[in-house]
């Protein structure tokens, strides 16, 4: 009895004709028309299939250097990025802190938080989200200060915070970089055990800051335990380790369009010039004119007309005979607009920006349409990357802050709770502005009044903390009692009371 039989009893073997390739029989149809040859189908020559981490290995480098030559240079694609990161981060998110002591010591290390003692907190989320769009990703060190560092006022507790080039993290393996035991290096990453980092391998310098990695010893590099290091990217596929750039699919064409948009202009920059060709009569010969001399001999006489530079506006006399010929300049055609909105749009449409905030052009977009784009395909967008940003940094960074604050005993846990129970919180971000603002506070104040919504809910999806807007209300009611203000506000209330008893 076969093996199949013996572990199997109920399963049969069935036979079949089987037709195909080296079967010597012809197919009906090819299953997939995308599999099958000829000459459609030579464009898929390249279509290797290579694992994520195998292309970004091989080609990440050339990609970052050409990405981030194009926002440096090309007016479109860095205000791609600019919109990227602004939409994302818009004024920054508010965290949902519960003990005021602690939302209190937040707020002056957010100030400070910047190893580099230059960016706030808010300006470092839109810093990372500007290097994930064009460099694909961002590292993020965890440094640990001391305790005299806090007395000199450099942070609130003793840790900050510090984003590294990717470029600091080698994608090849150095013969400078040992390695001990089972560890694994795979693109910057030192793995121990299957798919646990372990740590990082840094380079101290940047290398390409005119330098060069010629020279290098074994002092330049540092080997950083992936606890100290967060290294944010959006993972596209199973398996990726390194970030794609956000602008790697329209690069190539936002070129383009940059080299096409500076030939029109050199064009056109020659045509603005008076270009002017003199044609000389027929019995000219080469610009000269041939006379018979006294002896038979032919003569040559030179031109006596020779024109120089003519500005514009000039009034010019030729000799008779002569001619002027003035070429009209070729007009690029009621098809240029059309064609570079078209550009513009695909680029956009590969970085997930859109088109009317990129150009500012909102004259064939309608309101309804430009709302629908908003809600159902632009917020998602805006979410995955808030949520990206949200656990790769915002999470991890809070969470250190709250430990570095227990451990340097600058906040103590209320009610013998422990520390992990305030390190996990929420944000609260900036939506989309909404293009009639009235209408999206009534709908909140509706769903509050019908109890669809909690009024720290409503606060929350605007963007603001509920705690402070309400502390702030309360320090308002104080502050102007028995002025104007006061007065005034107490009309309205009256007035929408009155409005709701039906004028009674």
């Amino acid at each position: 009895m076969s093996e199949t039989k013996k572990s199997y009893p109920n399963v049969r073997m069935k036979s079949m004709k089987v037709t195909g390739p080296g079967t010597g029989m012809i197919g009906v149809r090819s299953m997939y028309d995308a599999a099958g040859g000829g000459r459609r189908s030579q464009s898929f020559e390249h279509a290797t299939g290579w694992s994520m981490e195998y292309l970004l290995g091989k080609s990440l480098d050339k990609v970052q250097r050409r990405v981030l030559h194009e926002v440096r240079n090309n007016p479109i694609t860095g205000r791609i990025v600019d919109v990227i990161t602004r939409s994302t981060v818009m004024s920054g998110p508010k965290p949902k802190i519960k003990d005021p002591a602690l939302r209190v010591l937040w707020k002056k290390q957010a100030k400070k938080i910047d190893a580099n003692r230059r960016l706030s907190f808010d300006a470092m989320i839109a810093l990372v989200v500007r290097d994930v769009a064009t460099r694909g990703e961002a590292f993020v060190r965890l440094r640990d200060r001391t305790m005299q560092d806090v007395r000199d006022g450099m942070c609130a507790v003793p840790f900050q915070v510090q984003v590294v080039p990717s470029e600091q993290v080698p994608l090849a393996k150095s013969p400078l970089v040992e390695l001990k035991g089972d560890a694994e290096f795979r693109s910057g990453i030192i793995f121990r055990g299957p798919g646990q980092r372990d740590a990082y391998v840094f380079l101290k310098r940047h290398p390409r800051n005119g330098s060069g990695i010629e020279g290098l010893s074994r002092d330049d590099f540092s080997v950083v335990p992936a606890s100290a290091v967060l290294h944010v990217y959006q993972e596209r596929e199973p398996g990726q380790l390194r970030g794609e750039p956000w602008l790697v699919r329209s690069i190539i064409r936002l070129n383009e369009l940059d080299e096409y948009m500076d030939a029109e202009l050199v064009k056109k920059k020659f045509a603005a010039k008076m270009t002017t060709f003199y044609m000389a009569p027929e019995n000219k010969v080469s610009g000269a004119e041939i006379l018979s001399g006294p002896d038979d001999e032919a003569e040559v006489v030179e031109d006596e007309f020779i024109p120089g530079q003519i500005d514009a506006g000039a009034g010019v006399t030729v000799p008779p005979g002569w001619k002027i010929e003035t070429p009209r300049p070729h007009e690029v055609g009621g098809d240029f607009s059309v064609f570079v909105r078209q550009v513009i749009s695909e680029a956009c449409m590969a970085a997930h920006a859109p088109y009317e905030l990129v150009t500012g052009d909102f004259s064939q977009t309608a309101e309804r349409a430009l709302r629908y784009y908003n809600k159902a395909i632009y917020e998602p967008v805006l979410q995955a990357r808030r949520e990206m940003v949200e656990s790769q940094f915002m999470n991890p960074v809070f969470r250190k802050f709250v430990q570095a604050a227990v451990e340097s005993g600058k906040w103590t846990p209320p009610n013998d709770e422990s520390w992990e129970d305030h390190a996990d919180i929420e944000w609260s971000w900036q939506p989309i502005p909404h293009l009639q603002p009235l209408q999206e506070i009534n709908a909140k104040i509706a769903a509050a009044k019908n109890g669809m919504k909690s009024i720290s809910g409503a606060i929350r999806e605007l963007g603001y903390d509920p705690d402070e807007v309400a502390q702030e209300l309360r320090e308002d009611m104080e502050r102007f009692k028995g002025l104007p203000v006061d007065m005034w506000l107490n009309a309205q209330a009256a007035a929408a009371k009155k409005s709701e008893n039906g004028g009674e």
